[in-house]
């Protein structure tokens, strides 16, 4: 594989994303159609983005579902009232971005898990 095939290969994933401005489009497509190392890169990560893509479709549900367990928790242990002094836990857990953070948190376990 020559350098310029490494250059190629590096471009290829803003190709596959449509991030790449249309002349450079057209040449990294010139030179994949005349080079099979690069042309088979492409259809590998082609079928790894589809294959990432339906595992996420798959996964969304159960994501959901966890995601609206940890703000039920979240919920529930913001209703209760601790006597009167103000712990620092309720204080976060009222916080307006907390339940976001935490589903983030979640998410990119679950991710990182699989």
């Amino acid at each position: 594989m020559e350098n310029t095939c490494e250059n190629i290969q590096e471009q290829i994933p803003e190709l596959i994303t449509g991030a790449l401005p249309a002349e450079k489009t057209d040449e990294l497509q010139q030179h994949i159609s005349q080079c099979p190392a690069c042309s088979e890169y492409l259809e590998a990560l082609q079928a790894d983005d589809k294959l990432l893509s339906e595992f996420a479709e798959v996964m969304q549900p159960k994501i959901t579902r966890l995601e609206n367990n940890v703000i039920d928790v979240l919920d529930g242990v913001a209703s209760k009232k601790t006597d009167n002094s103000v712990s620092i836990v309720s204080t976060i857990i009222k916080g307006p971005f907390i339940k976001l953070a935490v589903a983030a948190v979640v998410i990119i376990t679950v991710f990182s898990v699989l």
